[in-house]
Formats: structure tokens, C-alpha cells, sequence
């Protein structure tokens, strides 16, 4: 099923870019990178360099695209911000040394006019991610274009498996949390008519979720991607193989194959938990929500939980090309911006000033990260390789753009929960297992849901059973009443 993600796969020298129907995110992820300035863009580069942390697991958006442009759009900075350093430099020197007043006004005019001309350039490239403009060609562009191979060491492959945790909540990068449900089955419980007792077949995980993987995607009321993982803490990361990418430093691989996550899953089953993931994926990306189900079969206990995430879409800062008129071409515009960079422009070579050596320094905080992993390890050898939160996560906003996003989300999560329900629901009947109880477990599912205040997607699930009015129906949950 991974291959739904258009997992990269090398034909000759070309790299496929990852999640292509998510076209909206991708555009202002880019758009992002130039209009969110430096301090965002030594973030990304940060964490794409990180060569200890695991890396984060993705949903909805391809990182290396952001990456690589943000160490394209840094690099061709470096010019105009040595020129601002030359100039900072001689005003202090001019200050210093009691110069005339005309080599201010001189080093202004420098100022100004580097500065004013950057602004134009941004403006001019911003202006490629514009609704109008944006073509999906342009990150595969950027994907196969020329970096270094030190921007890919903290970026997953795009069939990763493995999920390795920082914190006590293994799902942050799936986004907020918007409730969960789970409900046990007697497997051994035969189902009663009026001829006695059924004969009970054997019941299985395996058939269970190969049922779910296989006929939710068909089901057709959205646009289902599954992904199977494994999830284990950043403590216990000492389980999985690791690789280095230079001399005692190591990192977990999350680079496993099915045989491989499956091994680790039966060798440390308390350590590692298996998980089915369904991305829901509506507006083009804007909105994803994410379920996560997991099955357990002990004795003759049937056990399945499923818990929900919502990606909402990107926040404000990242809609700067949209929220401006990159073309507008009006005389007092133009004027408005003129006098505007003329008097920012000292703050400006200040600032640039600061992103000049911070950039520098880059490396240098790369190396005292790995200092600093040394150091840990000689007093706990369980050290936290736990990932960062996921780009995607960190940019999406906390309420919606649209009403129609908090109706499609509702939709989402009552088609799923019905569906999954009845596929299992189907499936014990099938085997002469006794379904009565569950009828009643079905309305409660039925009945909880989302609970969203004025479009927050962070307002806490519903509990479980408010409100519920448990129906019993001889026909299966399909006759159920749900609100």
C-alpha cells in the first residue's frame, strides 16, 4: 500500500517528488521559505542536518523540496548580506573616526539602494508561488537539482516505516488529536439462532486488517492512502539497527522493510507497537486527517482502537502570497514602497548583519549537537532518539480556513468509523461469532465524534458514549440511528 505515496524510486538520475496530490500544501510550504525569512529557513536546514535524531515521519508534504531551496535561497544571500556587513562596518568605523556627514548619507544611499533591490528580487520570486503562476514542476525541480548529501541525513525516506518518538505521545506529527474509540470482542462467544449455536471459525488479525487494508481505500468516500509502521520510544531506540554517517555517531534506521519492522515487532512487543495508518487527504492537501488503528488478539480477546488526527491547513504565515498583491503596478505603490525600504533599511543591514554569521555558525551547532551526543552517552547510554515534530505538523494552523473544512472533517470521521466498523462487525458474523454486544458498542462509536468550537481543531474529542442512545437491531449496524 506504501506505494501509494509515490514512494521515490531512482529511473536513471530522476528522484520522484512524494505525495503529488497534496499540490496546495507544497506551493505554500516554497512560498513559505522566501517569505518567512532566515530564522525559518536555518530551522529546516537544522533538522534536515540533524545526523543523530531519528527523522520525523511526514504526511502530506515532501520536506526535501523546502530544504533544498531554503540552502539555495541562503548561499545566494550571502552576497548581499556581506555587503551589509561592509557597510555596517565602515558606519561604525565612520562613526568612530569623526567623519563628514556626506559618508552617512553615502552609506545610506548604499543602503538603500541594496536593500531596495533585494525586496524587488524576493518579490520577484515569491511571486512564482502564486496561485497563477505555481506549477507542481517546479519541486521536482528542486528535487533534482544539485545540494549536498548532508541536507538528506535528517529527511526520511518516503516508505518509512519506522516511527521513533521524542516525547510521551507517539502521534504529534499526525496533528491534533480529534478523538479515539476502541471496543472488545468474545471471539469465542458462538452467535445463537433459532437452530442453537453457530459454529465458530477461527478468528485472525491478519484477516482482519488485510479485510480493512483492502476494502476501506475502495470504499469511496475519500481519498484513503495506507501506511503501515512500527512506533517505539526514543529511549528504546537501542533495538533497532543504526547508522552512522560519520565516525561514533549514530542514528536509528528507519529505512526497514516489511520483514524487518515485522521481526522487530514479535521480538519486543512491549517496546514496539505495530500500527494501520489511513490518510484521508481533502483540499488538495489543506486537509488530512489520519487514522490510526491498531488490532490485538489474546486468547479470546478481540481488541481494536483507532485514533484520529486532523492536519489542518498551513497557517497565516506561510499565506503571505496570497494575502499580497505581488503585481501591483500602481504609481503610489511603488512610491509607498520606496519611501518604506528607505527608512527599514538600517535595521536591515543590522539584521542582515546577523544572519550572516549566524548562517556561518551553522555547522558549528550541527557539531555541538554531536558533542553534546557524545557527552550523554558517557553517563546514559539510553539516549532520546526521538524525532522533531514534522514539518508538516509544524505548520499547519489551528483552525480552519473554511467552513466546509469542519463539515468535510465531520463527514471524514463518521464514514470511516461506519465503515471500519461494519467491515468488522461483517466479519465476526461471518465467522459464527456472537455480535449482539456489539451492536450496542456500535451506537456509542456512532453517537461520539468531533466536538469543534468556531472552527478550533483543538477542542477535545467528545467522551465516549455522551450522549449516545444504544439501539438494538437485528440487521446489523447498518440499521443503527446515529445522530
Amino acid at each position: 500500500m506504501l506505494d501509494q505515496l509515490s514512494k521515490p524510486q531512482l529511473n536513471g538520475s530522476t528522484r520522484v517528488l512524494t505525495w503529488p496530490s497534496c499540490f496546495e500544501v507544497m506551493r505554500l510550504a516554497l512560498a513559505g521559505v522566501h517569505s518567512r525569512g532566515a530564522a525559518f529557513r536555518r530551522q529546516l536546514l537544522l533538522k534536515a542536518m540533524n545526523p543523530i535524531a531519528a527523522p520525523p515521519l511526514e504526511i502530506g508534504l515532501d520536506p526535501r523540496p523546502m530544504v533544498y531551496l531554503a540552502s539555495e535561497v541562503e548561499t545566494k544571500e550571502r552576497a548581499h548580506r556581506l555587503l551589509c556587513a561592509i557597510v555596517l562596518a565602515l558606519t561604525v568605523l565612520a562613526f568612530l573616526l569623526g567623519m563628514p556627514e556626506t559618508i552617512f548619507v553615502l552609506l545610506f544611499l548604499v543602503a538603500g539602494i541594496a536593500v531596495g533591490k533585494r525586496h524587488a528580487d524576493r518579490q520577484s520570486k515569491l511571486g512564482e508561488y502564486s496561485r497563477s503562476k505555481f506549477n507542481l514542476n517546479r519541486a521536482t525541480q528542486l528535487l533534482n537539482a544539485a545540494h549536498d548529501s548532508k541536507l538528506d541525513v535528517g529527511i526520511g525516506p518516503c516508505d518509512q516505516r519506522v516511527l521513533v518518538f521524542k516525547d510521551f505521545d507517539p502521534f504529534k506529527f499526525a496533528g491534533v488529536p480529534v478523538g479515539k474509540w476502541s471496543f472488545t470482542v468474545d471471539v469465542e462467544r458462538p452467535a445463537q439462532s433459532a437452530s442453537g449455536a453457530a459454529e465458530i471459525h477461527p478468528v485472525s488479525c491478519e484477516e482482519i486488517e488485510g479485510a480493512i487494508k483492502r476494502e476501506l481505500p475502495g470504499s469511496g468516500f475519500g481519498d484513503l492512502l495506507v501506511r503501515e509502521i512500527i512506533a517505539t520510544r526514543g529511549e528504546d531506540a537501542f533495538i533497532l539497527p543504526m547508522v552512522s554517517h560519520e565516525a561514533n555517531i549514530n542514528q536509528p534506521n528507519v529505512s526497514l522493510d516489511g520483514v524487518a519492522v515485522s521481526a522487530l515487532a514479535q521480538k519486543h512487543p512491549n517496546l514496539v507497537r505495530s500500527y494501520i495508518m489511513f490518510h484521508d487527504i481533502r483540499w488538495d492537501g489543506g486537509l488530512i486527517l489520519t487514522h490510526i488503528v491498531r488490532t490485538v488478539l489474546k486468547g479470546k480477546i478481540f481488541y481494536i482502537e483507532t485514533s484520529r488526527f486532523v492536519l489542518a491547513p498551513p497557517s497565516k504565515g506561510f499565506k503571505g502570497v496570497d494575502t499580497t498583491n505581488l503585481d501591483n503596478k500602481k504609481l503610489s505603490t511603488k512610491i509607498g514602497e520606496f519611501f518604506g525600504v528607505a527608512i527599514v533599511s538600517p535595521f536591515v543591514v543590522i539584521a542582515e548583519t546577523y544572519n550572516l554569521l549566524a548562517f556561518a555558525t551553522l555547522s558549528r551547532s550541527i557539531n555541538k549537537i554531536k558533542k553534546e551526543y557524545l557527552e550523554s552517552l558517557q553517563t546514559n547510554p539510553m539516549f532520546n532518539y526521538g524525532a522533531a515534530d514534522s514539518t508538516r505538523r509544524e505548520m499547519t494552523d489551528a483552525k480552519f480556513d473554511h467552513y466546509s473544512q469542519k463539515a468535510d472533517l465531520d463527514f471524514a470521521v463518521k464514514a470511516f468509523d461506519q465503515t471500519i466498523v461494519e467491515l468488522v462487525y461483517k466479519y465476526m458474523e461471518d465467522h459464527g461469532v456472537d455480535v449482539s454486544d456489539l451492536r450496542n458498542k456500535v451506537m456509542t462509536i456512532y453517537n461520539s465524534g468531533i466536538m469543534v468550537q468556531g472552527g478550533d481543531v483543538t477542542a477535545q474529542a467528545m467522551a465516549v458514549g455522551q450522549g449516545a442512545t444504544a439501539q438494538s437491531s437485528q440487521k446489523g449496524p447498518t440499521r443503527s440511528n446515529a445522530s
